[in-house]
């Protein structure tokens, strides 16, 4: 196998991992809202799906026997893991378990060891143009993270078998993330769960690093409260991707939502959500610049109002979001 940019693909036939396919795909292996996946290799992250799809015996030739070409539409942690797992086979399903470690920190900020945090943080490092050190390698890419993977492919194996050796690169996330940790651990974040509507609610003094919030919490619409009546909430990633390890209670869209909010709100501001289809969309109130601005209203009555809507409209199917259609 090999890859080539998604933008150069006209023409050749093609297997497409973790993103959308295109006219000459012949077999796509994604967890992407109606990507036509084979049921068969089915899991929660692309990187999964496609060891699933090597691992099982006679499934290129029945699915994509001369296809040579991989690709992906952009460039993220799993779509690194998974083109890497295609061009790789059997390094892969030896590294299965950590490969899916780190692609599930990478999408869903969840981890099982610590180690796939660190690779993910360091791939991030050397995917970002202003801290890189292979900057020049990142030049002309085409949009869909083509100068990405040429670049960080051939060295994906050094970041899993040679963690220690990049905490430059891993190191000053890492820190950021043990605040958190530490934060929580120390009691100065209050977190609850609403289960009946899906919802964690994690009261904290500031800001706190996703997977120390996800990785203490299994609900998946989040909602962050910080001093002075920041409110934040967020639909994750595992509601908009066709998640398979466990049921997902369907994201709704809280457009409907937002006059109640606003009628209620005596600051100037505005409260605004993303849209349903965004892959992890915040409700909240924005300030006339466009950021994150406090709101007048009292937490418990943010969680009065969310909690009635929810009840109200979980099963309305006009407001879900299905990725499975």
């Amino acid at each position: 196998m090999k890859y080539e940019a998604y933008s150069k693909l006209s023409g050749t036939p093609n297997i497409i991992v973790d993103g959308a396919a295109q006219e000459d795909t012949v077999l796509t292996l994604s967890h992407w809202p109606g990507s036509g996946s084979p049921a068969e290799f089915r899991a929660d992250t692309s990187t999964e799906i496609v060891l699933n799809y090597l691992a099982t015996k006679g499934a290129k030739a029945q699915y994509a026997p001369k296809v040579r070409i991989v690709s992906n539409n952009h460039f993220d942690e799993d779509g690194l893991c998974a083109v890497w797992a295609m061009l790789n086979p059997k390094l892969a399903l030896k590294q299965r378990k950590l490969l899916v470690d780190v692609a599930t920190a990478g999408d869903f900020n969840t981890y099982r060891r610590p180690q796939a945090a660190k690779v993910v943080f360091t791939i991030r490092s050397y995917a970002d143009p202003e801290i890189s050190p292979v900057v020049d390698k990142l030049q002309g890419d085409d949009g869909t993270g083509s100068a990405r993977y040429q670049a960080l492919l051939p060295l994906l194996e050094g970041f899993m078998d040679e963690t220690d050796n990049y905490g430059p690169y891993w190191g000053d996330e890492w820190a950021a993330m043990l605040s958190s940790k530490t934060a929580m651990v120390m009691g100065q974040v209050e977190l609850h769960e609403i289960t009946n509507v899906d919802l964690a609610v994690a009261k904290a003094p500031e800001a706190l690093h996703a997977m120390v919030l996800y990785n203490n919490t299994e609900r998946l619409r989040v909602l962050t409260a910080l001093p002075g009546g920041y409110y934040c909430l967020r639909y994750r990633y595992e509601t908009w991707v066709q998640f398979d390890s466990r049921p997902v209670m369907p994201r709704v869209d809280l457009s409907p939502l937002l006059p109640r909010l606003q009628q209620m709100e005596t600051n100037a501001v505005q409260w605004t959500f993303d849209g349903i289809a965004v892959t992890t969309p915040t409700l909240q109130p924005l300030g006339a610049d466009g950021q994150p601005a406090p709101s007048s209203l009292g937490l418990e009555a943010l969680l009065d109002e969310l909690e009635a809507f929810y009840e109200r409209e979980q099963n309305n199917p006009a407001l879900q979001w299905n990725p499975y259609e």
